[in-house]
């Protein structure tokens, strides 16, 4: 994971606390972090390891899971959830719990030199395909990176750059969404979610953005092996349309790059998302999707459509479809 390491300075804990500024020891942080969309999802290939090839343009949203954060001279790391359900993950799973971990061992520590307590009031949707553990873990790396960053590139003799592209492996070796999450933004995504390329045109909309949720959650991995089952073999693809934008750019979204190839099996595999988008398609029938390969989906709405916009929650209710009204951030 890291081919910086022959380049590593050691550094031990004691040397790591008396860099830092001794406040960071007494303050409690509070961090955003954003559920993403995926405004475009299309599948080119797969590999033998069955990791999917894809093409994504992901944005950010307003959104977030709320996290509350705090550092003491220590080792141990803990996070917790609230509210605590059906699908809260053990602290030691928690992808927070793993990106921390990786981290200080990619900058050669045998173990945690600080303790780390984390606290994550959620507001995404869990299995909703909007990355939500994904980003809490994104997050919480940006926060190592903007509170920690100097005095770690101080004592390992990392420079900034490279201290940037060993979060981005570390990142990718903690899940397929996570490099993304660090980044944020804008930006298309490629390879099996481990190539992030920042787009120079952020993606403008005018309106609101409604995510719907459905009461049904769609695990990643059984769809994934549904999915393996429906298409036994792939094709290998190029997403020429994505392509074309990137390099030419854009202002506010071609509502031709809105296309997400798990569309068909998630319907098939979750019949309450198939119902929950044909209710959004009566009121906003092309700037409607699935995103992600979750339950939850997503309609960008003009800024004039007020109307509609409460004629659409009203049906949304009656179908026990939850909708979070956000907006894309840069």
């Amino acid at each position: 994971m890291n081919s910086s390491a022959h380049r590593l300075r050691k550094f031990s804990q004691a040397q790591l606390i008396a860099a830092l500024d001794e406040r960071l020891f007494t303050q409690e942080f509070v961090l955003h972090a954003p559920a993403k969309l995926n405004l475009r999802l299309k599948v080119l290939g797969r590999r033998e390891d069955g990791y999917h090839f894809l093409s994504l343009l992901n944005v950010s949203t307003a959104l977030t899971d709320l996290i509350t954060l705090s550092l003491r001279p220590g080792r141990t790391i803990s996070v917790h959830t609230r509210p605590e359900g059906e699908f809260s993950i053990p602290s030691h799973d928690n992808l927070v719990t793993k990106a921390v971990g990786a981290l200080w061992k990619a900058l050669g520590c045998e173990q945690p030199p600080l303790e780390l307590r984390v606290a994550i009031d959620k507001q995404i949707p869990v299995g909703g395909g909007l990355g939500g553990g994904s980003s809490d873990a994104g997050a919480v790396l940006r926060f190592f990176v903007q509170k920690l960053g100097d005095q770690l590139c101080r004592l390992t003799a990392l420079a900034p750059q490279d201290l940037d592209d060993l979060l981005m492996r570390v990142a990718a070796h903690v899940g397929a969404d996570v490099p993304y999450a660090y980044r944020g933004g804008t930006c298309w995504v490629t390879g099996v979610g481990e190539v992030v390329t920042p787009l120079d045109n952020e993606c403008v909309w005018p309106g609101e953005v409604l995510i719907s949720v459905p009461r049904a959650a769609v695990a990643t991995g059984p769809f994934y092996q549904y999915f393996r089952g429906r298409h036994p073999v792939l094709p290998m693809l190029d997403d020429e349309l994505m392509t074309r934008y990137a390099q030419q750019g854009f202002g506010e979204l071609p509502l031709e790059l809105i296309e997400n190839d798990f569309e068909p099996d998630i319907c098939a595999f979750c019949p309450a998302v198939a119902d929950a988008l044909q209710c959004a398609r009566e009121f906003f029938p092309d700037t409607t999707s699935v995103t992600g390969s979750g339950a939850a989906l997503f309609s960008l709405v003009p800024a004039d459509y007020t109307t509609r916009i409460a004629a659409y929650l009203t049906q949304a209710h009656k179908r026990n479809i939850t909708v979070h009204r956000t907006a894309l951030i840069r």
